[in-house]
């Protein structure tokens, strides 16, 4: 499969700069667009930091920085970014009515063929895709942050996405290094967030409800089941189905269930104690602390990296060996 040689990411911000980086990476021509000239100048830095960090650790030389850089143009206009593009990929804020609108002036600046796929955390696929005439080419490509680290992306089709625009963009991303799966149903926040505002849901309650300091409860995810869930996966075959609905059954009911944001946000938010973007949450958090945070992700990314990388050589020479023997 030939790779798409002219993308467009629409939103340069949180996930939008990290995912250029990555098309850019791979060789293809990215127009990365935001309508903020600062935010665009931010992801411009910001993309260069990031490739510096992996010159450090040998990730990439600098000779392949300035590559790098000069495929991704920036620009304020939308109709210069997505004009001519194959794919085209928008990460703007988790806003529906941003989206839609976003969609439809998309539709009337790019090719009939163009792939118009959406990075949404949590809104469904098919309600952005709604306000436009061809809905069979809205896909949703869900990027893990940071997009040039996190190796597997979720791609899903909304309810009138054809099965060849699904297909295309499984290879499209596979074809730039890559992991992804495809999902089945077009549910709000697709499976990984799902999965992590399940377990963020149960840490808000376990703070609020006094069970534990979140310093502990960091603690005992880090250092109990999360260490072995990349190598285990959820683990409940090797638990047993046999016990596991013992557990179950005591457990379930006393988990928090609830269908509502919780109260220990908002008083957060309106005291504007917002995480690391402000230094305070439900842990301290100075710059050095975040600094370190961010390094340790980072060198622990690239340690995984590697090792999947060994791992699929060592495969690969096992199939070589097994061709030579046969």
């Amino acid at each position: 499969m030939s790779k798409s040689k002219h993308v467009a990411v629409v939103g340069a911000g949180l996930m939008g700069h990290g995912i250029a980086q990555v098309f850019a990476s791979k060789g293809d021509e990215v127009f990365l667009y935001d309508a903020d000239k600062t935010i665009l100048k931010r992801a411009k830095e910001k993309i260069q930091r990031n490739l510096m960090a992996l010159s450090e650790i040998g990730l990439v030389s600098r000779e392949e920085i300035t590559t790098i850089l000069a495929h991704i143009r920036l620009t304020r206009g939308v109709k210069e970014a997505v004009s001519g593009a194959r794919f085209v990929i928008e990460a703007v804020p988790e806003n529906l009515t941003i989206k839609q609108n976003l969609f439809k002036k998309m539709e009337l600046f790019c090719s009939p063929i163009t792939i118009l796929a959406t990075h949404t955390s949590g809104i469904p696929i098919s309600q952005i895709a709604a306000k436009i005439k061809r809905k069979e080419r809205v896909v949703g490509a869900r990027f893990g942050n940071p997009p040039y680290l996190i190796p597997l992306v979720e791609v899903a089709g909304g309810r009138d996405t054809s099965t060849d625009v699904v297909d295309y963009t499984y290879r499209l991303l596979k074809c730039i290094g890559k992991i992804p799966v495809k999902i089945c149903k077009d549910v709000p926040g697709g499976l990984t967030n799902r999965l992590q505002h399940t377990i963020w849901r149960e840490v808000i309650s376990s703070v609020e409800k006094d069970i534990a300091d979140p310093q502990i409860v960091d603690e005992v995810i880090k250092s109990r089941f999360a260490i072995r869930l990349s190598a285990a996966g959820s683990h409940t075959d090797s638990t047993g189905l046999d016990h596991t609905p013992l557990a179950h059954d005591s457990l379930l009911p006393c988990l928090d269930g609830s269908a509502q944001i919780s109260s220990i946000l908002f008083d957060k938010q309106s005291c504007g104690e917002l995480g690391q973007n402000t230094e305070t949450v439900l842990s301290e958090w100075d710059r050095t602390a975040i600094d370190t945070c961010s390094q340790k992700l980072r060198d622990y990314l690239v340690r995984w990296i590697r090792m999947h990388q060994q791992e699929e050589k060592q495969e690969l020479k096992k199939g070589e060996n097994v061709g030579i023997e046969g």
